[in-house]
């Protein structure tokens, strides 16, 4: 997974913001994109054709963030507890490979740097 960093977010929010001829609805539009993603979890049903990790051919948001539908339980609960209380602790299950801390570990800072932008 690529982290997408808040220099970048930010950027891209600014290249948005030039390019538009309506820059109250863009930034509302990004604020309701921005909640509705972190307080949805999308379904992993295994039925599922397709996990897509691209969120924003979805959406009209402006951010685009690689997390797979699988991450998104982690990176919403990241999200919130970072934005009440600043922090936020990855625990490794006994059954967790490797791979998958690092993967957990990922997720959770691409929380941090997410939360930076929405308080931005």
């Amino acid at each position: 997974m690529e982290i997408t960093y808040l220099k970048q977010l930010k950027n891209d929010f600014q290249s948005a913001i030039d390019n538009s001829t309506n820059q109250k609805f863009l930034i509302e539009n990004e604020l309701t994109e921005i909640l509705d993603f972190v307080n949805t979890v999308p379904s992993t049903k295994s039925f599922q054709k397709k996990v897509s990790t691209d969120h924003s051919k979805k959406t009209n948001a402006i951010f685009n963030l690689k997390i797979s539908n699988l991450g998104r339980d982690l990176f919403n609960t990241a999200f919130h507890q970072i934005l009440n209380t600043g922090n936020f602790e990855v625990s490794r299950d006994y059954f967790d490979t490797s791979e998958m801390f690092k993967y957990k570990e990922t997720v959770v800072e691409q929380a941090f740097e997410f939360s930076k932008y929405y308080q931005w």
